[in-house]
């Protein structure tokens, strides 16, 4: 019979395991009655020839082996063991691909980290193109300061909807706008020295997406056009104050990285203060105050002898709580604190929290989605020796 045949490519196990079935299944009658054609199909010679007894030997030996290994795989509690066994291998492989992305992601944003950070450096030199000449200090007859507060000016957003638009050129001119109004009431208060104080956000950014390389040179336009229009704008205020200030505190959105991955102290607007800084230090009646700074979101500064505190706010409530966190951070207790983030100007006059707004209002996606509305503002104070004594929120749009 073909049964009985040894295939080409079939072992001399897989030709004798063949036969043993064929004859448990009683297809055949036994061992001994096809011994001979077992001998010829494994080439065995005639001189050499082996009895049953050895083939026989060798089926039951592997049937044992082949009994004892797997039909207890079909017992009840071998299944539920080998269940477990399947689930924690399947656990594993998704561990394992799940760490395989992050590493993948980590990977990328790196990378993508690196590139930033070199087109920065290739750039550096290019930042301030316009050339600011030093001019003689004016002489104010007065003795008041005053707080000029740059917070949330989001360089680079842009939107344009039924409840306000905002692009760069409407920044600048914002700007400009609030250079008009904060002089005049300079002049009405006869202020003599005007404190800068920049409290975070001064570029949109675009770490809420995928940065793309197009996103990359955004930000390095942010980069240089928030510069710009900063050291501008310091640059007016030395022809009309004594002196000039610039103390900063960076804000969220100056990351250099997604939030989860930044390092506390790698905002750009720490970058954007210094820039102004260096750019402007000819000027004699300019002032650079980061020294001042304790940590990268929080500086303090002295005005009068009176103690000012400049956080951007995006760590801080602005109520006591907010305030005794702070002043055991610091280890003091300020007079007063200037903050920005939440894109409106106030006052607390319990926990001294003066807030400052926003450049670009409302009217972006975020805005609207949660039924936030307001309007562009910067905060200015007038203060002397016995601390602020005017507080002057300045509309923008």
């Amino acid at each position: 019979m073909d049964e009985l045949k040894r295939l080409d490519n079939e072992t001399e196990e897989q030709y004798l395991w063949k036969i043993g079935q064929l004859v448990d299944s009683g297809k055949i009658e036994s061992w001994a009655s096809i011994n001979d054609i077992v001998n010829r199909e494994l080439g065995i010679d005639e001189d050499k020839m082996r009895d049953e007894s050895s083939f026989r030997k060798r089926y039951q030996a592997a049937k044992k082996f082949y009994d004892g290994c797997f039909s207890k795989m079909e017992s009840e509690e071998y299944q539920k063991k080998l269940d477990v066994m399947n689930r924690e291998l399947a656990r594993n492989t998704i561990k394992f691909r799940d760490q395989r992305r992050s590493w993948n992601k980590q990977n990328f944003i790196d990378s993508r980290f690196d590139e930033v950070m070199d087109i920065i450096e290739e750039r550096l030199d290019g930042f301030a193109k316009v050339d600011f000449v030093p001019h003689p200090s004016p002489v104010i007859d007065g003795n008041d300061s005053m707080i000029i507060c740059l917070s949330d000016l989001h360089i680079g957003q842009c939107f344009s909807s039924y409840f306000g638009e905002f692009d760069s050129d409407i920044a600048k001119a914002r700007l400009q706008k609030y250079m008009n109004e904060l002089l005049k009431i300079a002049k009405l208060n006869k202020v003599k020295n005007a404190y800068v104080c920049m409290l975070g956000d001064n570029i949109s950014n675009s770490l809420h997406k995928t940065i793309e390389v197009s996103n990359k040179e955004n930000v390095i336009d942010q980069l240089k056009l928030s510069i710009e229009y900063i050291t501008s704008f310091c640059y007016e205020l030395t022809k009309h104050f004594e002196n000039v200030y610039l103390a900063s505190a960076s804000g969220n959105h100056s990351r250099l990285q997604a939030k989860d991955l930044a390092q506390h102290s790698e905002r750009l607007d720490a970058f954007i203060a210094w820039d102004v800084c260096r750019t402007l230090k000819s000027q004699e009646n300019f002032h650079s105050l980061l020294h001042c700074s304790i940590d990268d979101g929080i500086a303090m500064i002295d005005i009068d002898n009176k103690s000012y505190l400049l956080v951007h706010g995006d760590f801080d409530s602005t109520n006591k709580q907010g305030y005794m966190n702070l002043a055991n951070m610091v280890e003091s207790f300020p007079e007063y604190i200037l903050c920005g983030h939440r894109h409106f100007c106030s006052y607390s006059q319990d926990t001294k929290f003066i807030q400052s707004g926003s450049l670009a209002g409302s009217g972006d996606d975020y805005c609207i989605e949660k039924r936030l509305k307001g309007h562009a503002s910067q905060m200015v104070c007038i203060c002397d020796k016995s601390g602020v004594k005017g507080l002057f929120p300045i509309i923008l749009s």
